[in-house]
């Protein structure tokens, strides 16, 4: 079945690319193209395959993000290892399994962030609750926990909640100023096209994912259409120009973003490689 649209070559590389992807080819020689990839399966569970390398039938296995972080480790204490934003797939092709951990442990799954209202449930102080009143509170269930790892040494899940406890108290002060958007620039937001209907929604999740790198997060992964947007049946044209046109320019001006910055470098402000 043809493309329903043109194609043309970028870059140095000489990179084919359908006319779907104008902006995003423009970055041609910055991305890392795999063409070693194939699949045993030829439905909607490819989608979970991508991520782990396993057939949805397999079950929950590690995906690439969690193997990340568990074999590279967290570049800050304070922030999530892995993020992801956006919708996931649906549960028929994985679901939650695309970002999540398996056997590694949950310390190394894909955290949700929200864009509206708060970024991450109970990411914020309670009302009226002073932040020593809940250090102290966080002290003691850590003791409480460190008792329960006595008794039981060897259970990765006690591990776990001692550790993830001991991020959240310090993530109610990191996380929520992540997606402030509005600290960015007018011309920094126009540039992920926040200012046009059909690439705010997608730009925002792009911009949010920069500053999520910016500030240490090991692995950023965004989702667009979980939902099934993308698996057109019919009128594949008209829907898949509509997809790309809200994808499009985002993530071609992310990659230009984190380039400038030079955050995609395997050395970034003397951190370890890579993000």
């Amino acid at each position: 079945m043809g493309l329903n649209c043109g194609t043309a070559r970028y870059g140095k590389s000489r990179l084919l690319a359908a006319d779907w992807w104008k902006h995003t080819a423009e970055m041609a020689d910055d991305l890392a193209v795999v063409r070693t990839v194939w699949t045993t399966d030829n439905d909607h569970g490819a989608m979970l395959q991508f991520h782990t390398g396993r057939h949805v039938r397999e079950g929950a296995y590690p995906t690439i993000g969690s193997w990340a972080c568990y074999g590279l480790g967290a570049l800050t204490g304070d922030r999530p290892e892995y993020v992801v934003r956006g919708v996931p797939p649906g549960d028929c092709c994985g679901g939650e399994w695309a970002h999540g951990a398996a056997y590694l442990g949950p310390e190394h799954a894909g955290v949700r962030l929200n864009l509206e209202g708060a970024p991450l449930p109970f990411g914020k102080l309670p009302v009226g609750k002073a932040a020593k009143e809940q250090a102290n509170e966080f002290g003691l269930i850590g003791k409480l926990n460190r008792l329960s790892g006595i008794d039981y040494p060897d259970d990765p899940q006690v591990q776990a909640r001692i550790k993830s406890y001991e991020q959240a108290f310090q993530m109610q002060t990191a996380v929520p100023e992540t997606p402030q958007l509005e600290k960015e620039s007018e011309k920094t937001r126009a540039m992920y096209g926040m200012d046009r209907a059909e690439t705010a929604a997608f730009g925002k999740i792009c911009l949010t994912a920069r500053r999520l790198v910016e500030r240490g997060v090991r692995f950023v992964q965004v989702y667009h259409g979980g939902g099934g947007d993308w698996d057109a049946h019919s009128k594949i044209k008209d829907n898949h120009t509509k997809l790309s046109t809200q994808t499009d320019k985002p993530i071609a001006e992310l990659l230009r973003d984190l380039k400038q910055r030079g955050l995609p470098t395997p050395k970034t402000r003397s951190r370890p490689a890579s993000r």
